[in-house]
């Protein structure tokens, strides 16, 4: 009798995979070990920000120096980035990205018009385009919500021409030039009523922190 074949793709092909498909570990570890040198060689900077005569300075090392420089102005500076936005929020009040645009082009064409250049100042204060947009976004939040409450008289209008008027180019209108100054007087009401309006969000903020400088 003839005995019959286990046809079973187990028993016929495990062998085979055995020898032929299983990569050696030394070969898998190898590969782990190149590809992982590359990836902090790549990212590098996240990990180490300079070398002085093979000496590395550490990324954490720089954050430690930095904290302990602003650590404690930048918190609160983003504290009150945060209220004033979720004061926003709160009052369904938003800038948009024109008017933001807006704000960045009056300031270049103000600084062009005095022999200024808007990215050579922002370079020499180590600053970016995309910072400068991030305060101008701020800054037309805060004037959004408190210029509600704001009036100006035309006899403050007034009183603001004849003060300044070596500030108001000669061939400017006179319908123009009270447009500008109720504008003026207008920011500076608002600048003058910011810093007890934010002191007003933190007393009623709930504010944990969680790091002391």
């Amino acid at each position: 009798m003839r005995k019959k074949l286990n046809s079973s793709p187990g028993r016929l092909t495990g062998g085979f995979k055995d020898k032929v498909g299983r990569i050696p570990r030394r070969t898998v570890f190898l590969a782990l070990v190149v590809v992982l040198a590359g990836l902090l060689y790549f990212f590098r900077s996240l990990f180490i920000v300079a070398m002085v005569n093979g000496q590395p300075i550490t990324r954490l090392s720089l954050i430690r120096e930095l904290e302990k420089q602003g650590g404690k102005s930048t918190l609160n500076s983003l504290v009150t980035k945060s209220l004033i936005l979720q004061e926003a929020k709160k009052q369904k009040i938003t800038v948009t990205d024109e008017e933001v645009e807006k704000s960045l082009s009056q300031l270049a064409d103000n600084l062009k018009a005095q022999g200024e250049d808007l990215d050579q100042l922002l370079q020499m204060q180590g600053m970016t385009r995309e910072g400068l947009k991030e305060q101008f976004r701020i800054q037309n939040t805060i004037e959004k919500i408190l210029g509600k409450d704001i009036s100006v008289t035309d006899q403050e209008i007034k009183s603001y021409i004849d003060q300044n008027k070596s500030a108001f180019p000669k061939d400017m209108g006179a319908e123009e030039a009270s447009a500008a100054a109720r504008e003026q007087l207008a920011r500076q009401k608002i600048g003058e009523k910011a810093s007890s309006w934010v002191d007003s969000l933190r007393t009623s903020a709930k504010i944990q922190y969680f790091l002391q400088f």
